[in-house]
């Protein structure tokens, strides 16, 4: 008996993998680096996020002085960008039957919480 099911938001139920990486090369463009293309952003994310962008030209030295202004800068264009975006193929058919059959379901992420549940209410 399955009694939960556990799923990633980004790139899995919600399909912003090029929203992220667009957002990211605002980012880079903001400290004056060069942008990566979508295939390079799948290849090399990682969690913690912090790696992801060192692997992307940004310092240590950078993430910690500007941080705050790092994370604006993405947050500023990724969430006018989620307006838009889908869920992955299936995945509402999926959650749909998971809620019929009784089967809990959640969903973790390494973004914020408040614009999850908004594109939940959305889509």
């Amino acid at each position: 008996m399955i009694k939960l099911v556990a799923f990633d938001w980004n790139g899995t139920i919600f399909s912003d993998t090029l929203a992220c990486c667009e957002g990211v090369n605002k980012v880079l463009n903001s400290l004056k680096l060069k942008p990566i293309t979508v295939t390079f952003f799948r290849e090399h994310f990682d969690v913690p996020l912090t790696n992801t962008y060192m692997r992307f030209g940004i310092s240590k030295t950078q993430l910690k002085n500007q941080g705050a202004e790092i994370v604006k800068t993405f947050h500023t264009y990724y969430e006018k960008r989620a307006d838009k975006i889908r869920t992955r193929a299936y995945a509402n058919y999926l959650i749909s039957w998971l809620t019929k059959n009784n089967i809990r379901s959640i969903i973790f992420s390494n973004h914020i919480d408040e614009p999850i549940r908004t594109q939940r209410k959305r889509l």
